[in-house]
């Protein structure tokens, strides 16, 4: 005689004589399972709802088919395999999906190395793909080009040149993203801009100056450039450095959001734009977006930046002037005071 148990699903099953004499298919089953001798029930390592179910609405335990436990079988690896599979899509979903509002990418003064930086500067620097930086040009105060050294890094790039480095242009092909809703947008490759109805290809230019000088002054004829009216290293705190946004060297007054600080920045009347200068200079890049359609589905979105740090370090010989006349004048209180 069979002893009897109730399940979580108010089915009366047997749990001794027929289950011990089928223990075998369970533990040739995709899930291992046996049965407890010491408690009469049955134990799984991993006995999912789904098979448990199945065997109990089949009467299996009870009545032992083995053509319909098989089948039982079946549908649960098929099952198993379908949540397998959603799992890992769940998995990797997030390395494909991304917010759709742009990042920027933009070049930072560190111990002697120009560290170059992808995301949003209110929200700090997030790792990104090396391969998509693809130029950087360093100029002197003549504006002529000087080389330079692109040092990898885990994940992300540096720049190291010499000493007359007064500014840096870069260049970021961000790819092809399509668009799923308002601020969710999917990477795709060029191949497959024909299967999405809204794709953006992100392009993002940068400029970085570190001197000053009337040739730097000049547009860099970037499709997308913020060009400063004055110098953006002496702006005095409290005051704002005014800019102006151009493409191909041209000004741009429609359909351009300027950025500062996480806000955006109002347009003055002539087409300029003004941004607050603190006691740290520029805090953060100034960035600007523009974006142009293209055939179809296409739309090119441009985005740049523009950063400003003085990291220029006096010269030995000025450095041991100001120590000379330090001593000096050290020398002299001390003589004033045993004069007395």
């Amino acid at each position: 005689m069979s002893i009897l148990r109730k399940s979580k699903y108010s089915k009366i099953i047997p749990v001794r004589g027929i289950v011990q004499q089928r223990k075998m298919w369970f533990s040739k089953s995709v899930i291992p399972f046996h049965f407890n001798n010491d408690t009469n029930t049955l134990v799984g390592a991993c006995l999912c709802d789904a098979l448990i179910r199945n065997l109990y609405v089949s009467g299996l335990l009870a009545i032992g088919i083995t053509n319909e436990f098989n089948q039982v079988i079946r549908e649960v690896k098929m099952f198993l395999q379908k949540i397998k599979t959603l799992l890992i899509a769940a998995a990797i979903l997030p390395c494909f999906i991304q917010p759709a509002s742009a990042h920027v990418v933009w070049f930072d003064y560190n111990n002697g190395e120009y560290d170059i930086l992808f995301g949003h500067p209110e929200d700090g620097p997030e790792p990104y793909e090396t391969s998509r930086f693809k130029q950087a040009i360093v100029y002197d105060t003549n504006k002529q080009i000087i080389p330079f050294d692109l040092n990898q890094k885990q994940d992300a790039l540096s720049l190291t040149a010499g000493k007359n480095v007064a500014a840096i242009q870069g260049f970021f092909d961000n790819g092809y993203f399509a668009r799923l809703s308002n601020n969710q947008s999917l990477r795709i490759t060029e191949q497959e801009i024909s299967n999405y109805d809204n794709v953006g290809h992100y392009l993002k230019y940068t400029k970085a100056f570190y001197d000053w000088s009337d040739d730097l002054a000049k547009p860099f004829n970037l499709p997308l450039e913020i060009l400063p009216l004055q110098n953006p290293l002496a702006v005095t705190p409290g005051e704002s450095l005014l800019v102006q946004v151009l493409s191909e060297g041209k000004p741009i007054t429609d359909a351009v959001t300027v950025e500062y600080l996480g806000k955006v920045v109002a347009k003055n009347l002539d087409g300029t734009f003004s941004i607050p200068i603190t006691q740290e200079g520029l805090e953060q890049p100034i960035e600007a977006s523009y974006s142009l359609p293209s055939n179809g589905n296409l739309t090119v979105s441009y985005e740049t930046s523009l950063t400003a740090q003085n990291i220029s370090v006096p010269e030995p010989s000025t450095l041991l002037g100001l120590g000379f006349v330090g001593l000096l004048v050290l020398y002299n209180k001390k003589k004033l005071l045993l004069n007395k």
